[in-house]
């Protein structure tokens, strides 16, 4: 009887090893500055934005902001690329300048096209409330690459094939934006971001042709819708999505007013992104946040969070993960204790994950972190 039963005990044993069912111990193995302020004109980096393109090549973007570390001000695009998980960087490249312009461009989002093989970087000019008070017209651009950022386009106006988008007070990201792989509306390419500007809110906009022409969808705005808004208010703001493995996109936002929380919220989308019911916002309770750009990564069916992990003050980069897709976060890693700002996650291979965060104000650093021993 014994003797029947031992294939189907090494086989339940073989399952429980299998490092894809258990929980990830996550150790970083590689810390690098990317970026350090004070070199030529640029008095600081922020924005950090990081993805993994359809060749397997990773690439990271920055603002590099002229002469003040303030949001409104003029900028670079910068760009590095990593063909080997992280290991090296290229040297800096600067992809779109402003010039002097008083409002400066915002970044932006990143995404990966991968039915044709095309990176495309989303950025805006005048998002911030110039655009009101200056009777400014805001516009977002886009350039693309077909070999992984090292050629690109020139910026394209997304206005002139996009009405819908003309004169919008909306920044894409910070962050990426993502590719559906599942039904409802497989294929789509899907960017969120926020807006500063009463109605105050989270904003998706997506397209079906690849990223030629795209239209408004999901939203969630402020309430009051018109204002004003004070501490405890409804303002999702800076988000990031996932797509989970029925098809459902998973929102995770900054809580702009800490609405009924000092912590991370978060929404679900079930159309492929034309609505986010607000009757599925919920609150990360564990994630506390002191109103900063945090981000996820869906690897593997184990979903990853980074964020300031402190409810006042920005400091404590920390990396969570969850087993249930979102539902509980018992899992933690302390990345950089001291300052901390916005961040900025993605795969590196199976078994690795990067991450680029701010320390302090003005210098960007990436970890590179093993998952499994």
């Amino acid at each position: 009887m014994l003797g029947f039963l031992w294939p189907f005990f090494f086989f339940i044993v073989a399952e429980l090893v299998n490092t894809s069912i258990l929980p990830p111990r996550p150790f970083i193995t590689r810390t690098e500055l990317l970026w350090t302020p004070g070199v030529g004109e640029i008095t600081a980096y922020r924005i950090p934005v990081i993805t993994q393109c359809h060749d397997g090549s990773v690439v990271t973007f920055s603002e590099a902001r002229k002469y003040e570390s303030g949001d409104r001000g003029s900028k670079f695009i910068a760009f590095r690329k990593s063909k080997n998980a992280g290991q090296s960087w290229s040297t800096t490249r600067f992809l779109v300048d402003d010039w002097t312009h008083p409002d400066g461009l915002n970044l932006g989002a990143v995404v990966v096209d991968k039915e044709v093989k095309t990176l495309i970087l989303l950025y805006s000019t005048c998002a911030h409330f110039q655009c009101t008070t200056r009777n400014m017209t805001a516009r977002q651009f886009q350039i693309r690459s077909n070999d992984c950022g090292e050629t690109w386009s020139k910026p394209i106006d997304l206005a002139k094939a996009n009405h819908d988008l003309f004169n919008w007070t909306w920044t894409a990201g910070p962050g990426y934006g993502i590719q559906k792989t599942l039904k409802p509306h497989k294929g789509r390419l899907i960017v969120c971001g926020h807006t500063n500007v009463l109605p105050m809110g989270l904003y998706c906009i997506f397209s079906d042709d690849h990223g030629f022409t795209w239209k408004r969808g999901a939203k969630l705005l402020s309430i009051p819708y018109a204002g004003p808004l004070y501490q405890g208010s409804f303002a999702p703001t800076e988000n990031q999505l996932v797509e989970l493995k029925d098809g459902t996109l998973y929102f995770d936002a900054r809580n702009e007013y800490k609405y009924r929380c000092h912590c991370r919220i978060y929404f679900n989308s079930t159309d492929g992104g034309y609505t986010i019911p607000i009757e599925t916002l919920n609150f990360n309770s564990v994630a506390v946040d002191p109103t900063c750009d945090g981000s996820i990564l869906l690897h593997n069916d184990v979903l990853y969070m980074s964020h300031a992990n402190n409810d006042t003050q920005r400091v404590n980069t920390t990396l969570r993960w969850s087993m249930d897709y979102g539902k509980t976060w018992p899992y933690s890693m302390n990345v950089n204790p001291g300052d901390s700002g916005y961040s900025c996650l993605t795969r590196l291979s199976d078994n690795h994950i990067g991450l680029v965060y701010e320390k302090n104000i003005g210098p960007l650093w990436f970890v590179k972190i093993q998952l499994h021993l």
